[in-house]
């Protein structure tokens, strides 16, 4: 009887004990997972202040006054007051293109 206790009590250790490094071994795999998308997830977030940085470059050209008026020129065909435009028939420059 008592050596049936011991082995019963031994039986029990033993499933505690394995039960514990499983425990333990799913939070040290965990941890490794959450460590790999930390790395991840600040690569992207690298990745975004880089784009930010050359998005803030591009907006600071679109707004100067010379942008602007490169663009009114070219897209819109716009023309101060004081300037005449003149077309000359037959020139090839003045065809769009299709």
């Amino acid at each position: 009887m008592n050596r049936k206790k011991i082995n019963f009590v031994t039986i029990v250790v033993t499933l505690i004990v394995l039960l514990v490094i499983i425990y333990f071994m799913r939070g040290v795999v965990n941890i490794i997972k959450l460590d790999r998308q930390e790395k991840e997830l600040e690569k992207y977030n690298q990745e975004l202040l880089q784009k930010k940085e050359e998005l803030l470059i591009i907006y600071e050209s679109v707004k100067s006054p010379e942008y602007l008026e490169n663009e009114a020129r070219s897209k819109l065909k716009l023309v101060r007051p004081e300037e005449t435009i003149y077309v000359f028939v037959g020139d090839d420059s003045a065809k769009t293109k299709n």
